[in-house]
């Protein structure tokens, strides 16, 4: 995770960790408990909702957050926090929240797991109405909404996107989704698009892109403080059975992901 250097307000920062950790989680042993942030989690929060804008410090700095996290990191329940506080946390009327991937059931993965966390707070479900028919929330307050897309770009013209929440990019057949909906957001004040992603193999997609983008921001190659990398990798040459190695990939290795299935699957593999 690169920090860029400027003004950072303490008060979005921790409003939005607040939020997020007031949140429940949704499967397994742990549903129904606090969602409360891991550190590498709230270090991530409070930089992407708390860096403000170098030129303008009543903005916020980040127009896109990018997070590479692998498989079972709790990518899921993290994007549904930020469906969440894109949809009541921003203080504006009329927001408008997607969540998109390049399967509408990907999407909707997002969209269950938010709508679960809304069902397991009585403030949250007497505030927001949930219709699962057509995948969508509404919050009666402000009358913003968050809704699931589907793949199909050229329906997707007109919309005035405030947060996008683009799941699994990496399965996107092509940029033309992304590109639709990143411009959708020009007449926002605050608009943030955040791309939360396992890795994948074709290095000619959209994802690939971003991906290498971010690195280069990361790594300081690139200066563009409207971009927000985080991005958990294995170091290139790093050996696959080094233990170091996986946490370095793996932020929740050892907390709520298994560390021994991990340590049964690199036996099976070698």
């Amino acid at each position: 995770m690169r920090v860029h250097p400027g003004a950072f307000s303490e008060a979005r920062a921790e409003r939005a960790c607040a939020l997020l950790s007031n949140l429940t989680h949704t499967k397994d042993q742990w549903a129904g408990q606090p969602f409360a942030l891991r550190p590498w989690q709230r270090a991530g929060v409070r930089e992407q909702y708390g860096r403000l804008n170098p030129a303008d410090p009543t903005r916020r700095a980040y127009r896109t957050a990018f997070w590479a996290i692998p498989r079972k990191n709790g990518k899921t329940e993290l994007a549904a926090g930020f469906a969440i506080q894109g949809l009541i946390g921003e203080d504006i009327a009329g927001a408008e929240v997607y969540c998109a991937a390049a399967e509408k059931y990907q999407a909707g993965l997002v969209y269950e797991a938010a709508a679960t966390m809304i069902r397991n707070d009585e403030e949250l479900s007497d505030r927001i109405k949930l219709l699962p028919s057509i995948k969508r929330m509404v919050d009666r307050e402000t009358m913003s909404f968050c809704q699931v897309l589907s793949a199909e770009a050229y329906s997707k013209h007109g919309f005035n996107a405030s947060t996008i929440i683009y799941d699994e990019l990496h399965a996107a057949p092509n940029r033309d989704l992304y590109d639709v909906l990143r411009t959708s957001q020009g007449t926002r004040r605050e608009p943030l698009i955040i791309v939360i992603t396992t890795a994948g193999y074709d290095r000619t997609t959209v994802c690939w892109e971003m991906w290498d983008y971010a690195r280069k921001v990361r790594d300081g190659e690139i200066d563009d403080p409207a971009f927000f990398p985080v991005i958990y990798e294995a170091a290139e040459g790093g050996d696959w059975q080094d233990e170091a190695v996986w946490h370095a990939a793996n932020p929740a290795l050892g907390d709520f992901r298994d560390i021994d299935e991990m340590r049964a699957m690199a036996r099976e593999a070698a």
